[in-house]
């Protein structure tokens, strides 16, 4: 069996639940035991409608105004009907009924029922994938993208799960940092906070040394106190993914990391943008973002550099300037002015110099640079 786009938005549907479970399952408190059940359960009803509806099997009784819903056993009863190879279907049956006691007869679930169930309720998402639709679509690829409001964010949790899907987990790793940071300066934009204070640039020299050690010590305190009101209840999760959190600043370093805390930072990007959406008024902020620059290859006499941005309006002029001795301009290669993840290739280099690679990217109204130094060695 094929999937529809009905598909991939309903699975998308029941894999936002299935995470938000997840991340409910992780907390030691009653009620997030009792989330994570009733979203996992939400998560398995969505799934197993999907199949019926996708095999042309009805969920329903009867027609017209006499129609009524089938119940959840007999909606597994037909899954068993059309898919008799599936095999977790009892313990999916479990969950259901341990979400009809939380709900209905106020039982609390027990931690390690808790656990138990995410991780049955994640291998029947896998076996309806191979089973049901014969591996034409698997969990990584079924994107919670489509939820997200801002163009800038939406490209960036694309690339995400794609890095995911690629087994790149530093990569995703490094995306999640981008896109917590971009919905901080969107947070700040769209709540009237400045991203950062700025240090008097007089205090330079010596005898205003220990002042100026004193300003800059003042204006991270300051940011970490913004971010911490800012962050809410998403602080101590974005600080997982980060780290310091004071630390925010500049391009990340990739860092060699497992698949499961990469499919971590995807659940906690995502659930930060969405947590906090009541915040947004504006989906994106003005200035185009570039949300990667970094050595993918080098060879005796080139070096191909992966350069990714996005903006929400119309780019007019994207382009990579090479530079020796800076700053003049060896090279000058256009890029091309859709968002997305762009590789360019720079050749006829000479070994042990130092180069600059500068990116610009300009739509009518701002731009924005960054750059990245690189070196044949």
């Amino acid at each position: 069996m094929l999937p529809t786009s009905n598909t991939h938005r309903r699975l998308s549907i029941a894999k936002e639940m299935y995470l938000s479970g997840v991340n409910h399952s992780r907390k030691n408190f009653i009620s997030d035991f009792i989330h994570a059940i009733l979203n996992y359960d939400f998560c398995v009803e969505m799934i197993v409608k999907t199949i019926l509806q996708d095999s042309n099997v009805s969920i329903y009784h009867g027609g017209g105004t006499r129609r009524r819903p089938k119940n959840f056993h007999e909606l597994t009863t037909g899954l068993i009907s059309t898919f008799s190879a599936l095999k977790n279907v009892s313990d999916i049956s479990d969950l259901h009924d341990l979400r009809n006691s939380v709900q209905h007869r106020g039982l609390v679930p027990s931690g390690h029922s808790v656990q138990r169930f995410t991780t049955i309720v994640r291998m029947f998402f896998d076996e309806i994938c191979t089973v049901c639709y014969s591996n034409n679509i698997n969990f990584d690829e079924i994107s919670l993208a489509i939820f997200i409001p801002s163009v800038v964010e939406k490209l960036i949790l694309e690339k995400l799960e794609g890095a995911l899907r690629e087994g790149s987990y530093d990569d995703a790793l490094s995306y999640a940092k981008e896109g917590i940071s971009y919905h901080k300066l969107l947070l700040r934009e769209n709540m009237g906070v400045p991203y950062r204070f700025r240090t008097a640039t007089f205090l330079r020299s010596d005898m205003f040394r220990e002042l100026t050690d004193v300003v800059r010590e003042m204006d991270e305190t300051l940011n970490w106190l913004v971010d911490r009101v800012i962050l809410e209840e998403y602080y101590n999760d974005v600080k997982e993914v980060f780290g310091d959190m004071r630390r925010l600043r500049g391009k990340y370093i990739r860092e060699t990391t497992t698949k499961d805390r990469g499919e971590n930072s995807r659940t906690i990007l995502y659930n930060f943008i969405l947590g906090t959406q009541r915040y947004i008024q504006n989906d994106d902020i003005s200035r185009p973002y570039i949300f990667d620059i970094c050595i993918k290859e080098k060879t005796n006499d080139s070096c191909t550099i992966k350069i990714g941005y996005a903006c929400r309006d119309n780019i007019i002029n994207a382009k990579v300037e090479i530079r020796y001795p800076y700053p003049n301009v060896l090279q000058q290669i256009n890029l091309p002015l859709e968002n997305g993840l762009h590789e360019v290739t720079i050749n006829n280099l000479e070994t042990g110099i130092q180069y600059y690679a500068i990116v610009n990217i300009r739509t009518s109204n701002v731009e924005n640079s960054d750059q990245i130094t690189f070196n044949i060695s």
